[in-house]
């Protein structure tokens, strides 16, 4: 892009990284990160506090060189509050939006996930003039989740992308599933996820067992937890010397899941681990042998980009935009929910390991998921949006 300056760009993510929740819209400052040194950024987080006493909190700082402003609402557990905890979390959107807008003038802003900051956004066009692109990671828009519903929220979200500059995806399949909502935009591009190349790298040195990773949030509807667990007991009843770590946790499921593992018989086998950030998850990765999930349904999971990008072959449902990543020279793709398919792709892949060129796996990813790879996709789209 030939400006003569950097653009000021503020992102507004309905999912962010938080002190309640480090791992939650990691994928957005993922996006933030790969453009940081490209444009001038500001990251606004409007976030929900389960202890917040007072009507709301401002802050500014810097995260992973990331201008941060962030104000927290107070969010009620009780149902029927909810709509006060709607309320309360506008009008600090509002608040905090001000006193962001005295420190920083941008000359675009990037919505991240549908529809709340979307309308937030279309707000501040109606009143400051500044145009607004979207990026879309949800997979409520799916046809195996189908959770898009709600005429007021089907008008206010078509409104919103039809008042912006461009709307992107993370995948082929899920930009489909927005055009079949009738969420079209002509400046509609697949923007990838992301990944760090440079901390996600490939280890030579395996463990004793070989090791088929997880990594998750444990949620058993979605990631079918159990059915894993089910497959991978079956691979053991014809190769012992394998094993399974689930990186991850989930307060009310993660127990249940450690239960049905040790009434499976798998105690010598399975390993819940928790979560694990940085290093201490690079680490988990550079000691495995195979990615592996289950899920049933997905976008396009950063999990198998971090897998890649550590060179692991990678065994997974074909659902969402997963098959648009894995290929033949990656892994194994099988249908959703067939146990059989998955006990026999693992070990297919065990035993045939080798195939699989672990440089050309991580060379793949550097190519198409790094920063540099993603960073130039995001400054077009916000070229197109500007002209």
């Amino acid at each position: 892009m030939n400006y003569q300056k950097k653009l000021n760009v503020i992102f507004l993510p309905a999912w962010y990284p938080s002190q309640f929740n480090k791992i939650g819209g990691v994928f957005v400052k993922e996006h933030a990160k790969s453009i940081n040194n490209d444009v001038n950024l500001a990251v606004f987080h409007v976030c929900a506090h389960p202890y917040l006493r007072r009507f709301c909190f401002f802050e500014e700082v810097k995260e992973d060189d990331i201008l941060t402003y962030r104000i927290y609402y107070r969010k009620f557990s009780k149902k029927w509050l909810t709509p006060i905890s709607f309320l309360l979390f506008f009008t600090s959107a509002i608040i905090g939006y001000r006193k962001v807008r005295n420190r920083f003038k941008p000359d675009i802003h990037h919505v991240h996930i549908l529809t709340r900051m979307g309308v937030l956004a279309l707000m501040i066009k109606w009143w400051y003039k500044t145009p607004y692109v979207i990026t879309e990671h949800w997979s409520r828009y799916l046809p195996e989740r189908n959770t898009y519903k709600g005429s007021l929220r089907k008008w206010l979200t078509k409104l919103v992308v039809k008042k912006s500059a461009g709307i992107s995806a993370v995948s082929r399949g899920l930009k489909s599933a927005l055009l079949k909502h009738n969420l079209y935009h002509e400046n509609f591009p697949v923007i990838s996820n992301v990944v760090d190349t440079d901390l996600f790298t490939y280890n030579f040195f395996k463990g004793k067992n070989f090791t088929f990773l997880h990594v998750s949030g444990l949620n058993d509807n979605v990631k079918n937890i159990s059915g894993l667990l089910r497959s991978f007991k079956k691979l053991i009843e014809k190769e012992q010397d394998v094993k399974l770590i689930l990186v991850g946790d989930d307060v009310l499921e993660r127990p249940i899941l450690e239960k049905y593992a040790m009434d499976l018989g798998l105690v010598e086998y399975v390993c819940f681990v928790g979560k694990k950030y940085g290093l201490d998850l690079v680490d988990y990765y550079q000691k495995a042998d195979v990615f592996v999930m289950f899920s049933n349904f997905e976008n396009q999971p950063c999990v198998i980009l971090e897998a890649m990008s550590s060179g692991l072959p990678v065994v997974s449902s074909n659902v969402g935009g997963i098959s648009e990543v894995v290929n033949n020279e990656i892994g194994i793709l099988v249908n959703a929910g067939n146990e059989i398919e998955l006990t026999d792709a693992m070990k297919v892949v065990k035993n045939n390991v080798m195939n699989f060129d672990a440089g050309k796996i991580r060379k793949y990813a550097v190519e198409s998921y790094s920063y540099k790879s993603v960073s130039i996709s995001i400054l077009n789209f916000y070229e197109k949006a500007i002209a």
